[in-house]
């Protein structure tokens, strides 16, 4: 799996017999970041981008401040930045007023933001963003009229306009997207739900941002009979597709595909699976608007078990960064 890990543009013409080994990750043994202001202070999660942009790293997260009320989902977006990647500042940013004191909010506003660089665009939409609105969202865009996936810019990657007042993409929750420097290209994978072997199933769209437009959404990844026989070998009932994080990889894209487990009971209404665990399995894709494939056998890449501090749930960060010669992917842990 090396070979798919590469990110220099020169490695992209093989020929011949390519033999596909998946490595185990090392997982850091301590969270580096965790909530500790009034801004983060009920948790945060990595449904968010980080990116190494100017010499430093910087991170755009989804915060959950200490008067979120627990009934509504949330999209208040926070800023961090890093010299290692592993010791995180959250500086003080005057966009948004919550809280008794000052905070590290930016104003994209949106739940689960997703960033990237567009290096083909005038400077004041330098910085692209994804992510859902809809009007109830607990400090939710006021500029939001219908419910769906909407786009962002921004000159400095804080201060954040919407693209456009009416969604891009009619669906809603996970989205997340990133460039691909070697397709020229931006990415976005969004989550729909439709019945599959006789269930509601979550499952996972892409789009694509070219010229400054993105493009209608196209169906990539589905869960099929192996991802059940894949649940139930891990003592669960069934399994889809929460969300995806994406690497552009020589002429190809890797996928860190988010395994939702299901456990039982459904929902009352049994509409789609609500209880359950997930872990992170590499998916590929050769060539642009090709085929998604699994890694034989669809092993864990990331390990819900592998820390206390992530053993209910994770998920990924919408892309990794590149630290000397390794790669860096962000992820959220839930504790049972």
């Amino acid at each position: 799996m090396e070979l798919l890990f590469e990110s220099r543009v020169n490695l992209s013409g093989f020929s011949g017999l390519l033999n596909f080994v998946q490595h185990k990750p090392e997982v850091h043994a301590e969270p580096v970041v965790v909530g500790d202001t009034f801004a983060d202070g009920k948790g945060l999660s990595i449904y968010g981008t980080v990116l190494r942009d100017g010499g430093r790293l910087r991170m755009w997260y989804l915060a959950i401040p200490e008067d979120w009320d627990y009934k509504r989902d949330m999209s208040s977006t926070a800023y961090a930045e890093s010299d290692d990647g592993i010791h995180w500042t959250k500086p003080t940013l005057k966009l948004i007023k919550h809280g008794p004191g000052p905070n590290n909010l930016v104003n994209i506003s949106l739940h689960c933001p997703s960033v990237f660089i567009d290096p083909d665009s005038p400077p004041s939409h330098r910085y692209r963003a994804t992510g859902c609105g809809y009007k109830g969202l607990f400090m939710g865009h006021p500029d939001i009229t219908e419910p769906g996936y909407y786009t962002a810019h921004s000159a400095d990657g804080i201060g954040w306009e919407l693209d456009g007042t009416k969604p891009r993409w009619r669906s809603s929750d996970v989205i997340t997207s990133i460039y691909h420097p070697f397709q020229k290209r931006g990415i976005t994978a969004m989550k729909f739900t439709q019945r599959v072997n006789h269930i509601m199933r979550r499952s996972i769209h892409t789009a694509e941002f070219r010229n400054g437009e993105y493009s209608e959404p196209v169906s990539a990844l589905y869960p099929d009979e192996f991802d059940d026989i894949c649940a139930v070998a891990r003592g669960h009932s069934s399994c889809d597709y929460y969300g995806m994080g994406m690497q552009g990889a020589g002429s190809g894209t890797v996928g860190f595909l988010w395994n939702f487990w299901h456990d039982m009971p459904y929902t009352w209404d049994a509409r789609f699976a609500l209880y359950g665990t997930s872990d992170i399995t590499l998916i590929y894709q050769p060539d642009p608007g090709g085929r998604w494939f699994h890694m034989p056998g669809r092993p864990n890449f990331i390990d819900h078990t592998a820390q206390p501090w992530m053993d209910g749930w994770i998920n990924t960060s919408s892309c990794p960064v590149e630290m000397g010669d390794e790669h860096w992917l962000y992820f959220s842990g839930i504790p049972i």
